[in-house]
């Protein structure tokens, strides 16, 4: 399914990925194998980046990061050590990065189950300039996916690859800020619940920390 940056990551259907290369691929999102919905959303999204640096959102849309630090859901946030010790691959290694200026809040699990152990781990560090910033490592290879970006939403680049640069806010003016790259081996988020459309240091700040992260 598309992702809040109208990318395409691991689809489980099996005409979807047939349709699609191995690995990553970026494509038209015209030529993607979602519905004509979907792509009229995408070409929507591309125009309003374009015309005033950010792209009309749900509200749900927009609350990528505090929704899953929500009480009721605090059962499912473990300390880093232990989530990572459930994953089939090891996460990347952030410690010589500038995370380490945040606070590691916690982790979460998700995505493919392989005989016991996970595909995908999300992080949350809290910071002082950009306050909770989720960074999402999706194992995609191990799962048998693949990832597919539309070439119109591409307007960076991580460490050489290409990346989508976007920012979402929706009708009462919350917003959600996010960086996607991926790998032959992962695909890659982070997300911050901020405007970078108002405040260049948001996006400036988050493109840092991206292309801190090294390269697998």
């Amino acid at each position: 399914m598309a992702g809040s940056d109208g990318s395409l990551a691991g689809l489980p259907g099996e005409m979807m990925l047939e349709m699609m290369e191995e690995g990553v691929s970026i494509v038209s999102y015209e030529d993607q194998p979602i519905p004509q919905l979907f792509k009229d959303m995408t070409k929507k999204a591309v125009e309003e980046m374009e015309e005033r640096g950010y792209a009309s959102a749900e509200e749900s849309e927009v609350r990528e990061v505090n929704y899953a630090l929500e009480p009721h859901l605090k059962h499912l946030m473990l300390s880093y050590e232990d989530a990572a010790n459930q994953l089939v691959i090891e996460p990347v290694n952030l410690e010589d990065t500038p995370f380490k200026e945040g606070e590691l809040i916690g982790a979460r699990i998700s995505g493919s189950y392989q005989d016991g152990k996970w595909t995908n781990i999300s992080r949350f560090y809290k910071f002082d300039d950009l306050g909770v910033v989720k960074f999402f490592e999706n194992d995609y290879v191990t799962s048998k996916g693949r990832v597919q970006k539309a070439k119109e939403l591409i307007n960076e680049e991580v460490n050489g690859v290409p990346a989508i640069y976007r920012v979402n806010v929706s009708k009462s003016g919350a917003a959600l800020t996010l960086v996607s790259w991926a790998t032959d081996s992962k695909d890659y988020k982070l997300y911050v619940e901020k405007n970078g459309a108002k405040d260049e240091s948001v996006k400036q700040r988050l493109l840092e920390l991206a292309r801190s992260i090294p390269v697998e």
